[in-house]
């Protein structure tokens, strides 16, 4: 034995803006929704307008069973840099963090089970939400139309749980899980 370790490990840098909006499409994508919803994840999270995008699990009335949302924390410009894996045949968000991935992957599947309906909101950074006109000017760049807020299905709590990868302490994953109370 030469004493030369090989582990085919290759990293290469990427700028945290274009990690939180590849998490936010590929999550998006993975929770059921559309490519137009994807583009619209990626591109509000790229120029730096949502803080997060929630994807509920809803029921036939409309109310929020499930939930899970990715989102960030603070700035994220293009000088903050991360060392990612390049191994680009495995996703983004499993190259970020194993256990988000599948916790993706779970409360999709979830969603399914129980015959819930994804339904996507997406949230504005405060100063884009507290400024009707901003507000105004990047739904219509976006294609997007304000939804009143999900309500919690009569007779349910939502229990919750954050992971913040260490890739980028940044940004989150949050699942929530309604149990039926009583």
């Amino acid at each position: 034995m030469s004493g030369k370790l090989n582990v085919g490990l290759k990293v290469r840098p990427l700028p945290k803006v274009d990690l939180r909006a590849t998490n936010a499409g590929e999550f998006v994508a993975n929770m059921g929704q559309t490519d137009d919803v994807v583009a619209i994840a990626q591109k509000g999270f790229q120029r730096g307008l949502f803080e997060k995008v929630i994807v509920y699990g809803t029921n036939e009335n409309g109310c929020a069973v499930d939930y899970a949302a990715f989102g960030v924390t603070g700035s994220g410009d293009d000088n903050d840099m991360v060392s990612i894996d390049a191994d680009d045949t495995v996703s983004m968000i499993q190259r970020t963090d194993r256990g988000a991935a599948e916790g993706v992957s779970r409360t999709y599947a979830r969603f399914l089970s129980l015959g819930l309906n994804p339904t996507v909101r997406f949230h504005y950074r405060p100063e884009i939400a507290s400024n009707p006109e901003l507000r105004a000017k990047h739904n219509a760049e976006l294609g997007l139309v304000e939804r009143e807020a999900l309500q919690v299905a009569d007779g349910y709590v939502i229990i919750s749980h954050r992971l913040t990868p260490g890739k980028d302490g940044g940004q989150y994953f949050q699942f929530g899980r309604g149990r039926k109370l009583g």
